[in-house]
């Protein structure tokens, strides 16, 4: 899905926006404290800092917007146009897509 979205695996945020994704979607709670617990949890695992988590997550997500994916963006986040999704809203928004998809 994230290279649908044009998330190319070669950026770290790719690899970070999995775990995210992985860890939100069996742990919905894990959204109400991103900045505290998500991405130092992420951080810790991969060896780097929570700043470098949510600047290389945002980079990411930039990157879909870059490459005018916006019909997509209507399709998965019921968006279109120029509004960008912060991390929070982009990782929620994947994982509600998955789990109205997989019923």
């Amino acid at each position: 899905l994230l290279k649908f979205l044009a998330i190319p695996g070669s950026l770290s945020g790719y690899d970070y926006l999995i775990k995210a994704i992985e860890t939100v979607y069996d742990n919905p709670t894990a959204m109400s404290k991103v900045t505290q617990i998500l991405y130092p949890n992420i951080a810790k695992e991969f060896n780097t800092t929570p700043c470098r988590v949510e600047r290389a997550i945002r980079h990411a997500i930039e990157n879909s917007y870059c490459k005018g994916y916006g019909s997509i963006n209507l399709f998965i986040f019921g968006i279109f146009g120029e509004k960008k999704l912060t991390n929070s809203e982009f990782i929620a928004g994947i994982v509600n897509f998955i789990k109205e998809y997989e019923a």
